[in-house]
């Protein structure tokens, strides 16, 4: 297993040890997650990640916006990840997985 195999194992497992107590966590934004955190990854495992939502939705199966946006929001509140919005069509939002550990 190389450095980069074991951090992104890492990441994850800290991901479901935070999430494991936290009650508004659901399937829908442990799908996320594991999508940004792959695109974290094709990012050479480098914050932040610059990435349209339309693109992000796409990859992890959401139609709607709104849900889009009550899960990234539900990740940012709970310190999962940091979260800067573009509201600009043409150019990507900001995001940051918090890799640390557990609370």
């Amino acid at each position: 297993m190389s450095a980069s195999d074991s951090r992104v194992e890492i990441t994850l497992r800290n991901f479901l040890l935070m999430c494991a107590g936290d009650p508004r966590i659901g399937t829908s934004h442990i799908a996320l997650y594991i999508g940004l955190m792959h695109l974290w990854n094709q990012n050479g495992q480098q914050n932040p990640i610059m990435a349209f939502n339309r693109e992000i939705m796409r990859t992890i199966k959401i139609a709607s916006t709104s849900t889009f946006t009550r899960l990234i929001s539900d990740l940012k509140c709970g310190g999962y990840i940091e979260y800067e919005p573009s509201f600009y069509k043409n150019q990507p939002s900001a995001i940051t997985l918090c890799t640390h550990n557990p609370r």
